[in-house]
């Protein structure tokens, strides 16, 4: 399990941040993120195995870099994720500290492209 600022820190992902955001395909900023994982398998009816997958994805050994500023600090993980439709593909998860570092809630997750396909 990773160690975020020296402790491990119990995730959160709030029911809000998926399904009116990252499996949501109307929202202005969620959309493509949404038609990426929904085109991969994950359904808006069946959210907690997209929510496992983002559990298993920000508590791996994906941490990246963290990055603090006068008002949170914020962990990026990147690395692959398990898909419903039995493909990997990188994902980059982003998280932030709360409730003084006890809790690190999702901020969004969205797919990495990788270099060769930009």
């Amino acid at each position: 399990m990773t160690r975020f600022g020296g402790r491990v820190p119990v995730p959160c992902i709030p029911d809000a941040k998926i399904g009116g955001y990252l499996l949501d395909d109307r929202h202005a900023e969620g959309g493509p993120k949404a038609a990426f994982f929904l085109s991969r398998g994950f359904t808006r009816e069946d959210p907690r195995s997209f929510i496992a997958a983002l559990l298993e994805h920000g508590c791996s050994d994906n941490l990246v870099a963290s990055v603090e500023n006068s008002f949170v600090i914020k962990y990026i993980c990147e690395g692959p994720m398990q898909m419903p439709d039995g493909s990997r593909h990188p994902v980059r998860s982003v998280w932030k500290q709360i409730d003084d570092g006890a809790l690190r809630a999702l901020v969004t997750a969205y797919p990495i492209t990788p270099p060769s396909a930009r």
